[in-house]
């Protein structure tokens, strides 16, 4: 009985193991950023409104996003769990359309199946409010229609790890145990 125990007990520590920590990162992963305006899905085809970037910690990512600007209109830099977006500060808006603003998407989490299940936003942009923020499991969507092109937006996301591979161990080990427990009581 003791080394049956000893057995479940070295099980449940390796499942639990092999769930990892609560949180995604995306250093390593590819994302897509693209400027989208006049509505979600409509990407312009002039300047760099479409790049994929493979995020990196520190300023090594740091993307230029072009639009109807001519020049850099903001700037986005993707860390582990948190997009950097610096505006350019020019003495302009964005048009008011139904959707002119950024869209993150394929956010993959590296170290695992891992969704989106929160976003903080702060901001030093004129007008924002976090009624312009929309995010899924996997993107994230910004409409700047009608704001300033000056300020910044930090974005804190929280996501977790899905860890279904490991629940099913786990869940696995634990019928394993009773399934020996039970066939001890009957012998």
């Amino acid at each position: 009985m003791i080394g049956i125990v000893k057995n479940l007990a070295a099980g449940v520590v390796v499942a639990l193991a092999m769930t990892g920590t609560a949180n995604a990162g995306l250093i390593g992963d590819e994302v897509l950023l693209q400027h989208q305006s006049p509505s979600l899905g409509s990407v312009p085809n002039f300047g760099n409104t479409s790049v994929w970037v493979t995020v990196e910690a520190g300023t090594g990512d740091l993307t230029s996003i072009n639009n109807i600007c001519g020049v850099a209109c903001y700037t986005v830099d993707i860390e582990e769990s948190s997009i950097w977006i610096e505006f350019a500060g020019l003495d302009a808006s964005w048009f008011v359309q139904n959707f002119n603003g950024l869209v993150i998407s394929d956010l993959d989490w590296v170290d695992g199946p891992g969704i989106i299940t929160g976003l903080t936003i702060t901001s030093s942009v004129t007008g924002w409010n976090d009624s312009r923020a929309n995010f899924g499991d996997d993107f994230i969507q910004l409409n700047f229609a009608g704001l300033p092109i000056e300020g910044s937006l930090h974005l804190l996301i929280q996501a977790q790890h899905i860890p279904v591979p490991a629940t099913l161990a786990l869940f696995g080990f634990g019928l394993l145990g009773l399934g020996a427990i039970r066939r001890r009581k009957t012998a």
